[in-house]
């Protein structure tokens, strides 16, 4: 499980945050907001989760997935 969290983690910091350069229409499709429509907000929520800001940030997480 912690294998298929780190390839999500990898492949939306890649692909959606475009390696740290996180685009303002991304964050505003797949980032949390309380202002979204509720429907969206498992949605958001899950994908928020694997939206890294920066590589430290991936690099640290990746690490504790790997730890345990």
């Amino acid at each position: 499980m912690s294998l298929l969290v780190g390839v999500m983690s990898l492949l939306s910091f890649v692909f959606i945050n475009r390696m740290g350069n996180l685009p303002p229409s991304a964050l505003m499709r797949f980032g949390f907001s309380g202002k979204a429509p509720i429907i969206e907000w498992p949605y958001r929520s899950f994908v928020s989760d694997f939206l890294y800001f920066n590589a430290t940030h991936l690099l640290t997480v990746g690490v504790a997935y790997v730890a345990l």
